[in-house]
């Protein structure tokens, strides 16, 4: 007799939110399906009905996380360990399969209960050999004793069988768990963030003079986040000079504005540094190399035998351009450049050939580029990633702006530029996709029950407990709906449009069927 299992999952993707949050949680539920089957006999003569005994079914959630490059070497980490018995010793199961043909199958639920400062699957590394990174599966088995049948006819086969039972280990097949984190914040209304910088003037003469320089007023604006899925977004830059002269602001020009770098910046390590001590990981007794993991990296067995050492306290960094082709975005400013007033800056007043407290203002778009064109040998194509903090990547983003300052002379020689150079944070989240209903019917549960179906998937889907309140329970007011226009209520004109008469409103006296006093005038 043949017993399988399979682990069927009623989702294969965990969708977490916001933030890593030891105090939040998500389920994962689905079913293990125990199969018995009879074993065929020789010459096909037809078995007996196949009886076992389920003395215990153990499942198992496990998460990893592997690093491994040529220059950092090999790394990894078990994050979670989470058993659930789903049959136990002191309470087995007799299972019987009289079905010759089709065999029977049992299917046992299951709920577990995932902590939500899991970080995400993903994938990191040299992926030459295998995909290392982070990543999740179920695992389950079961141990079963097979049970005689008394009744069937003795055959020459249960000769050759011990007359004492044997105990089966049987394990199902790693069913791989998917954990994807978003963002709570909206995708349609990211706010402008406003950055006053000062620049940063190297040592030496410069081309322009100091104090010109220092009195400079400059406001740059960018998103509060971009998301994944954006092609492109805003970008403002304001430039004025308020405490110049006249003459040292007719001397003073802003010549362009130029975008230089739009960077990921990802730094890999080989320590778990502060992030080891935040979460609440397994202890080292169950850490590999101590305790091997379920599906390690084929590298592993180079580092835990001695033949590899890997580096201690290392980090290495990769970054490269999110702009299109690497290429510098450049705009040239001109005396008709458009002014955006945004937020508490003042809008523009004056001329800007001659007032040295007008504005002068950029409006445009940056283009996001969303994969590199010069891919890594050892990691392939690199493409864009969210922010993001993991036990050995972490992700960040940086743009730098470089704008250009020319300076007269009295004298009306050249003209000398200068180029002053900000570098600012670009935060990059993932927000979940939209959820479309599905077109075909979902099949049933299962062939035997066709009066059983699975409901339609929903055009939306519920939002999760942090989405609605904060912490302390009270309820978060989403601001990017606009609530409509205040209007007192008008009774009659309510009563008008229903098509009925206005009625009296009774007074508290009518009410208790007391008739009004009344007051006799003189």
């Amino acid at each position: 007799m043949a017993l399988n299992l399979e682990i069927v999952p009623l989702n294969a993707s965990i969708s977490m939110y916001g933030p890593a949050d030891q105090a939040s949680s998500y389920s994962l539920s689905g079913h293990v399906a125990v199969s018995l089957r009879p074993t065929v006999g020789i010459f096909g003569k037809r078995p007996a009905p196949a009886r076992m005994l389920l003395k215990s079914l153990a499942l198992t959630f496990e998460g990893q996380s592997e690093l491994y490059t040529s220059t950092t070497g090999y790394s990894a980490v078990r994050l979670c360990t989470i058993n659930k018995s789903l049959v136990t010793p002191s309470c087995p199961i007799e299972l019987c399969a009289d079905d010759f043909e089709d065999g029977a199958t049992w299917n046992i639920t299951f709920d577990l209960r995932l902590p939500g400062w899991l970080p995400p699957s993903d994938i990191f590394g040299d992926i030459s050999t295998a995909t290392p990174g982070t990543s999740y599966a179920l695992h389950c088995t079961a141990t079963a004793i097979p049970l005689e049948d008394r009744s069937a006819t003795t055959s020459w086969m249960s000769l050759c069988t011990p007359s004492f039972l044997r105990t089966r280990v049987v394990e199902a097949a790693p069913c791989p768990v998917i954990i994807n984190r978003y963002s709570t914040a909206s995708p349609t209304s990211a706010m402008m963030t406003n950055y006053i910088v000062k620049a940063n003037l190297p040592e030496g003469p410069i081309g322009v003079p100091r104090e010109v320089l220092d009195k400079l007023e400059i406001v740059i604006s960018a998103p509060e986040y971009v998301t994944m899925d954006q092609e492109e977004f805003p970008f403002f830059v304001r430039m004025r000079a308020p405490g110049l002269s006249d003459e040292d602001a007719a001397r003073l020009r802003f010549d362009s504005v130029m975008i230089t770098k739009l960077e990921q910046i990802e730094k890999y390590r080989t320590d778990l540094g502060s992030w080891g001590e935040r979460y609440p990981l397994p202890p080292m007794s169950r850490q590999p190399p101590n305790v091997e993991l379920r599906q390690p990296h084929p590298m592993h067995t180079m580092f835990d035998v001695g033949l590899c050492s890997a580096r201690q306290n290392f980090t290495l960094c990769d970054t490269f351009s999110l702009l299109p082709e690497a290429k510098i975005v450049r705009y040239k400013l001109e005396r008709s450049a458009l002014d955006i007033p945004h937020g508490d800056i003042p809008p523009r007043t004056g001329d800007a050939s001659g007032d040295a407290v007008a504005w002068y203002a950029v409006q445009t778009s940056i283009p996001l580029e969303r994969a590199s064109s010069e891919p890594l040998p050892w990691v392939g194509a690199r493409t864009l990633r969210p922010d993001t903090a993991g036990p050995w990547l972490s992700v960040r983003h940086q743009m730098t702006i470089n704008i250009c300052v020319a300076w007269t002379e009295e004298d009306g020689a050249d003209a000398c530029v200068e180029r002053l150079a900000f570098t600012l944070p670009l935060e990059i989240i993932r927000t979940r996709p939209s959820v479309v209903a599905p077109t075909e019917p979902v099949r049933d549960i299962a062939p035997q029950t066709s009066s059983i179906s699975m409901p339609p998937l929903l055009a939306y889907d519920l939002p999760v407990y942090n989405q609605l309140y904060h912490s302390n329970g009270d309820r978060k007011i989403d601001h990017s709906e606009q609530l409509p226009l205040y209007s007192a209520f008008d009774p009659q004109q309510s009563h008008a449009e229903d098509g009925a008469a206005p009625m009296r409103k009774p007074s508290m006296v009518e009410g208790l069927g007391i008739p009004p006093t009344t007051t006799a005038s003189a």
